[in-house]
């Protein structure tokens, strides 16, 4: 079962670089995740938005815990969604990634 870890949540989460390209993955549309290019280079915006993710506490009603492997797991106190491994935030933070994207490509008027 999943065990509430009191560590500091900047010490859970997966790698950056993996976080990262879920961000990218879907800001982009990809239909699965892990298409974005593995070689494609990871800008700094989206580094930092997903080193962002690892410390954002999760909302109201949900608990990081770690499944049996020590691997993060995100827990609905009261069981009205099941257990996820992303962040219940995680698609916040790719429109983020979006607005990031297209700040970066001169799409917006800065």
């Amino acid at each position: 079962g999943a065990m509430v870890d009191m560590a500091p949540p900047a010490n859970l989460g997966g790698c950056p670089t993996e976080v990262a390209r879920l961000l990218l993955d879907a800001a982009q549309g990809a239909g699965e995740v892990g298409e974005a290019d593995e070689a494609q280079e990871i800008p700094p915006e989206v580094l930092w938005l997903a080193g962002e993710v690892s410390r954002c506490p999760p909302p109201a009603g949900w608990l990081r815990c770690r499944d049996d492997w020590g691997r993060e797991l995100f827990v609905h106190e009261y069981g009205a969604f099941p257990p996820q491994r992303g962040h219940p935030l995680l698609g916040y933070f790719a429109g983020l990634t979006s607005a990031a994207l297209l700040a970066r490509s001169g799409g917006l008027d800065t």
